[in-house]
């Protein structure tokens, strides 16, 4: 049997992304999803096409390399990333669900957030300061 975290879009968790088809970047966030053995994480808000197994989403995508972006993302190509530790070696290693993200500000707010600290962060204060950053501005 799988661990929980590696099924990234369990049937209640698409659902609240197909309802928020229609909403916009104003929204808290509704899944995360992550490298566990990088800095590579996601953070969704909405599906825009749920064709089962070809579903797309939006959200905010941090890759590790310093650029955080919004964007689309197929889920089917994030349920089937392996990766290896050993060069050559078999695909061991997935993405994960964070089982404990609990949002606590809109996918507008963690993206600005990012954009000024270079990475997707979570630290309240970090937001805030990028928020009233935006505000001044």
């Amino acid at each position: 049997m799988s661990h929980p975290a590696y099924e990234l879009t369990p049937p209640e968790i698409l659902r609240k992304l197909i309802d928020n088809r229609d909403k916009d970047w104003e929204e808290k966030p509704v899944v995360k999803i992550f490298f566990p053995m990088g800095s590579a994480t996601w953070l969704l808000i909405s599906i825009t096409d749920d064709t089962p197994g070809e579903e797309i989403a939006y959200g905010l995508a941090d890759l590790g390399f310093g650029s955080p972006e919004i964007g689309y993302v197929s889920l089917k190509e994030l349920r089937e990333l392996r990766f290896s530790l050993l060069p050559g070696g078999p695909g061991t290693l997935r993405l994960e669900r964070d089982l404990y993200f609990e949002p606590t500000h809109s996918l507008q707010a963690y993206t600005l957030a990012a954009w000024a600290n270079c990475h997707i962060v979570e630290d309240p204060k970090l937001i805030e300061q990028a928020l009233n950053a935006e505000e001044v501005a």
